[in-house]
């Protein structure tokens, strides 16, 4: 009776054990959402510079409610220039936000180069759209910078600045290779405590 539960109990532990790395798998590619209020300095949180304000409570305008925008009627002259970044693992990111008749030019950089401007003018407000993408990355980590320029076109009343999420690219959870499975049979017991061997309590016979 006993080996035949130890049996059944190794028939199971395995199966989970390939079923869990099967999931895990498939969802080791794809794309990760950064939300504009998960702030921090480690991988995959936004660090902000400069007097940003924050709303929420929007669900129906931003994604998960909320979002960051700066006003130049905060800014000094001289001070360093606004901006936002996020260290990611990927190959490139997507950009959401609106665009907004108060919005200004963006300089946008990617580990310490700019690679494009874009120009957040628009006649009237346009919600939850993608501002920009940067792609074709070698997958690895890489951090965006996007910087409020302080300029605009002519048609925008201000130079000011909005963002509501990112979107990582090429994203891949860390998977931990060479997986095995360690068969312990029943007869393999211990009356301590040592590793991969069986510890039983009570009065178990073996057939």
């Amino acid at each position: 009776m006993l080996k035949k539960c130890m049996k059944t109990l190794l028939a199971f532990l395995m199966i989970f054990s390939s079923l869990s790395l099967t999931t895990f798998a498939q969802e080791a590619n794809g794309e990760l959402i950064i939300n504009d209020a998960r702030i921090g300095s480690g991988l995959h949180q936004i660090t902000y510079s400069g007097n940003w304000g924050f709303s929420k409570g929007l669900p129906e305008r931003f994604y998960n409610g909320d979002e960051h925008w700066f006003s130049f009627k905060k800014y000094n002259e001289g001070d360093p220039l606004p901006y936002y970044s996020v260290r990611f693992k990927g190959t490139g990111v997507e950009v959401y936000g609106e665009t907004q008749p108060v919005l200004g030019i963006y300089n946008i950089y990617i580990d310490d180069e700019l690679v494009k401007t874009f120009d957040a003018y628009s006649s009237e407000r346009v919600e939850k759209i993608k501002l920009f993408t940067v792609d074709g990355l070698a997958y690895g980590e890489h951090t965006l910078k996007v910087e409020l320029s302080n300029t605009k076109n002519n048609s925008s009343s201000r130079c000011d600045g909005e963002f509501d999420y990112i979107k990582v690219l090429g994203f891949q959870k860390d998977v931990v290779e060479n997986q095995t499975v360690t068969r312990i049979e029943d007869s393999i017991f211990t009356s301590t405590n040592e590793v991969f061997k069986i510890k039983y309590n009570g009065d178990w016979k073996g057939e």
